[in-house]
């Protein structure tokens, strides 16, 4: 941190490049990201990033920005009930598309707040049960 504090009062612009040309740092953002979350959400169900998942993550490199490789992570963990997050759905859930970002999302929210409540079936609100 202290680098940065320096770059910044020299007002030296500092360029970080993106995740394309930064494949050896795929495992260590991906596990970073990964424990935040598991930290922000204890309630998920996801203990655990296979080392598949990383592979995965560091073969698709090219093609993630820093908040993809979020939303990919979060969303997968979010919708598994798996101890163990996996590129299996590490590729169910990465595709980006606006349409299938907001539906995930709202399963997502919709699965949360269903165990929040203690309700097993969604449609068990729907009917005010």
């Amino acid at each position: 941190m202290e680098l940065v504090n320096l770059f910044r009062k020299d007002g030296t612009p500092l360029e970080l490049p993106g995740m394309a040309d930064r494949k050896e740092d795929v495992q260590v953002i991906a596990q970073s990201v990964f424990a935040m979350l598991r930290v922000a959400h204890p309630f998920l169900c996801t203990r655990t990033l296979s080392v598949k998942a990383i592979e995965y993550l560091e073969e698709e490199h090219e093609s993630l920005d820093y908040s993809r490789l979020i939303r990919m992570i979060r969303n997968s963990m979010a919708l598994t009930q798996r101890d163990t997050l996996t590129e299996r759905e590490l590729k169910n859930f990465s595709d980006d598309s606006p349409s299938s970002r907001h539906m995930i999302e709202s399963f997502a929210d919709e699965k949360f707040f269903a165990e929040q409540s203690g309700v097993e079936d969604m449609s068990d609100l729907a009917e005010g049960g």
